[in-house]
């Protein structure tokens, strides 16, 4: 499990590749804990499920395309925030948290014994102050 200190650096690492990309940063919350406010804050009071989104809803639980398709639909089910899960009226149990716990344990032991450099996709591989 990452370290809140972990996930602080996870978040500025974030931001910089944001800008990088020419994405201002003008409105961007400083800092996760200013970012976990504004996100919550968004999810109760401004998310809603447009017609575009319950076409994707299928999507959104099973993907079939990149990384995501190779996580079991139990664990997706399992990461979907909660006001997703009921916006799209996806039911969580007990099985679905113990699948997404077994993924992440396998994921964390493959990524432990990758060398460093291939830890993320190639993509991510470079630095973006390069």
């Amino acid at each position: 499990m990452p370290t809140a200190t972990g996930i602080c650096e996870l978040y500025l690492e974030c931001c910089r590749w944001y800008s990088k990309y020419g994405i201002s940063d003008r409105r961007m919350p400083r800092t996760r804990g200013e970012f976990d406010e504004y996100f919550d804050d968004f999810c109760a009071t401004r998310l809603e499920v447009s017609p575009e989104a319950q076409a994707l809803r299928d999507e959104a639980v099973q993907p079939r395309t990149w990384l995501p398709g190779k996580v079991p639909t139990p664990a997706i089910r399992a990461m979907l925030h909660e006001r997703a899960r009921d916006l799209l009226g996806v039911e969580v149990s007990d099985s679905d948290r113990r699948a997404l716990r077994a993924f992440a344990a396998r994921a964390k032991m493959g990524a432990a014994l990758r060398p460093p450099q291939l830890r993320l996709i190639p993509s991510a591989r470079h630095n973006p102050d390069d």
